[in-house]
């Protein structure tokens, strides 16, 4: 039993750059995917086609395999200052069973010239466990997939019940199981149906943060015992603003069926309806100014014993899951111990994702002599989503200090620090030489004014 073949088109817009000094045949290489894999991988043959257009023939039968679906990428390029497109064509096959399988010599017209493609031996070896399908992006534990189906549109939502400002993932996938006997293209239309898409998923009482999305890749995952191929189309986090539940509406996307008699079909596919529910922060003085979330911290002292007079370079990194937009760690007071100098923040934060990291870097300069806890200095105060509760984390680092004890007005002249803060950064500096050139030359084309007045004045008179 033979399987047709599964075009999956990604639309790239640079498609519609020109296209110069390429023939109708253009430059074709092939190629072979591993030929040692598991019995829940796929064995590839690939071909790379730069020309302005393609044709490729059907691909071999492959004795042990079923030949599965075809995949079909666009991408823009630029040789010698010659632009051009290049296509790449995958053919996937499916092993029935482990074992060595022979590939035999054989060819494939490309462009109606003739390709020969070399043999191989393919090993499949049998599965240890379900390891080579990844995990999907969110929740397949909870998504229901239609048996009777072969390919179908699913919006997954990571969390069901949320706390106000507690973000949660939604993302559009196109899953086609292994066993499709059909083919799909992304149609030309797809970023409109995609932006169209994101317009209607959107809720009115939610912050969004977007990945965009520029190349749609194929990622194996397995739901309920069944093995499946994914094409994520969309992805966003939000972070409710209030206790209003979200009910996110459905989506529908139109793809092409190909591989029939006929012209290519357009189908609809429509993703169902999620709803999210609300619950309100517990009362508390910084109840609608903490950030919400799953937090924790990692710190970095450049030197755990110092001078005094002598700055010390200090990071604290909170790291975790939540909007990293509302994560901030204000500078500590000066005091008899310490000076802070203002923090440089750093941050590692990914569009769309629900985790990430934000850096906040200190120069200490150390006053007196001892040995002194910072956890009095640096604290982050959050809800925690996983206690339900407020939660502190604080400084676990101590910095000894040796020396004899200095005073803002007798600090080391040769800290490079030294008086930072008192410097205004609104003051403006007088440039004295710079004046009085100006009044220099302004005196001297007066002088030359009035004596070229005089001499016209001498001449008329």
């Amino acid at each position: 039993m033979s399987f047709p073949k599964v075009h999956i088109l990604l639309t790239i817009a640079l498609l519609t750059f020109p296209v110069w000094g390429w023939s109708q045949q253009g430059d074709v290489s092939v190629s072979y995917g591993k030929t040692s894999i598991e019995l829940d991988e796929k064995f590839t043959i690939k071909i790379v086609i730069r020309a302005k257009e393609y044709e490729v023939s059907d691909f071999p039968q492959i004795d042990g395999f079923n030949r599965a679906g075809r995949s079909v990428a666009h991408v823009a390029f630029k040789k010698n200052g010659v632009r051009g497109i290049e296509h790449t064509i995958t053919q996937s096959y499916i092993p029935k069973k482990s074992g060595a399988f022979k590939l035999s010599p054989t060819s494939i017209i490309v462009n109606n010239v003739e390709r020969s493609l070399p043999g191989e031996i393919i090993n499949v070896l049998s599965s240890k466990s379900d390891e080579t399908y990844v995990t999907d992006s969110l929740r397949t534990e909870i998504i229901t997939l239609d048996a009777k189906e072969d390919a179908q549109l699913i919006m997954n939502v990571s969390k069901e019940s949320v706390f106000v400002g507690q973000g949660f993932k939604v993302t559009v996938g196109f899953y086609v199981a292994d066993v499709n006997t059909v083919g799909w293209d992304f149609p030309n239309d797809l970023n409109a149906q995609v932006e169209a898409m994101a317009q209607a998923i959107k809720p009115a009482n939610c912050l969004e943060t977007r990945r965009g999305i520029t190349n749609i890749t194929a990622q194996r995952t397995r739901i309920n015992g069944r093995g499946y191929t994914q094409y994520t189309v969309f992805e966003a986090t939000y972070y409710p603003l209030n206790t209003t539940a979200i009910t996110i509406k459905p989506v529908t996307l139109n793809m092409l069926k190909t591989g029939t008699e006929t012209e290519d079909i357009k189908r609809g596919f429509l993703a169902k309806a999620a709803k999210v529910s609300v619950m309100p922060l517990p009362e508390h003085p910084l109840k609608d100014k903490v950030p919400v979330g799953n937090f924790s911290v990692r710190e970095w002292l450049t030197n755990g014993e110092t001078e005094t007079g002598v700055s010390v370079p200090y990071e604290f990194r909170i790291m975790g899951e939540g909007n990293f937009a509302t994560v901030n760690l204000p500078t500590p007071e000066n005091d008899a111990l310490f000076d802070f100098y203002p923090s440089e923040v750093k941050n590692n934060i990914q569009e769309g994702s629900l985790n990430g990291e934000r850096i906040f870097k200190f120069m200490i300069f150390p006053k007196d002599s001892g040995t002194i806890s910072l956890d009095n200095y640096f604290s982050f105060i959050y809800f925690n989503t996983n206690k339900a509760a407020y939660d502190t984390l604080t400084s676990s680092v101590t910095l000894r200090v040796s020396g004899e004890k200095i005073t803002s007005a007798s600090r080391k002249q040769n800290d490079i620090y030294d008086g930072l803060e008192n410097i205004n950064s609104a003051d403006i500096p007088v440039n004295y030489r710079i004046i009085l050139k100006n009044l220099s030359n302004v005196l001297i084309i007066s002088m030359i004014i009035a004596l070229l007045y005089m001499m016209r004045k001498s001449k008329t008179g």
